[in-house]
């Protein structure tokens, strides 16, 4: 010892400890104190919420609704074809005619059920287009934009939140007739009669369920 620190006594070292997130021990502890649990993470983002998503994002109603089956389908679409939902937003271009939603719908069966060749048969898809139509206009009385969107002025938020839903909606339908097809047909008898192979390991209903 030297002569500054005789008669002293020495301090122990304070014990290390690791570093804890800040707030961490106080949150713990009040939900132990309460008996909180941890908020279950939320579900998987259904089709229809996701092209309606896309849609407030600024894609145009036919464009939000292929790309979001194309992504939880798996459809491997390319740039090319999704392009060729553009025109057909706004009513055909801003004529406001057939709504944009029902054409990318009619473009999705298409895509799941519909035929290669001329010597095909259509029956189901031109069925299932078909449903999608009555289910449409059953819900919102018409199917052109024209009628749909009276009410909204164009570019305002009235418009967004009017075309929203029925982009929201009609992604909901197509996913209720895609799992009802997929339950009610049998899928390798179809798919042999239109000479079409599907190269997928999940049915599009499962892929179309959130997780």
């Amino acid at each position: 010892m030297t002569a500054n620190t005789k008669g002293k006594k020495s301090r122990a070292a304070p014990a290390r400890t690791k570093p804890r997130p800040s707030g961490a021990g106080k949150s713990a502890a009040r939900a132990k104190g309460a008996g909180i649990r941890s908020p279950a993470p939320a579900p998987a983002e259904g089709v229809d919420d996701l092209a309606k998503r896309y849609f407030y994002n600024g894609y145009h109603c036919a464009e939000a609704i292929l790309k979001a089956f194309n992504e939880r389908l798996g459809l491997g679409l390319d740039r090319k074809t999704l392009q060729m939902a553009t025109g057909l937003s706004a009513g055909l271009g801003k004529a406001k005619c057939l709504c944009g939603c029902l054409s990318s719908g009619g473009m999705i069966l298409g895509c799941l059920y519909g035929r290669t060749d001329s010597r095909s048969d259509e029956t189901l898809v031109f069925d299932l287009t078909k449903e999608l139509h009555e289910r449409f206009t059953g819900a919102f009385g018409h199917a052109c934009c024209r009628i749909l969107t009276k009410n909204v002025r164009w570019g305002h938020p009235d418009h967004t939140k009017n075309c929203g839903e029925l982009v929201r909606a009609t992604a909901a339908i197509v996913k209720d007739i895609v799992v009802e097809t997929e339950a009610n047909i049998d899928m390798n008898k179809e798919y042999k009669n239109r000479g079409v192979r599907p190269a997928r390991k999940k049915t599009y209903a499962e892929l179309l369920r959130p997780a």
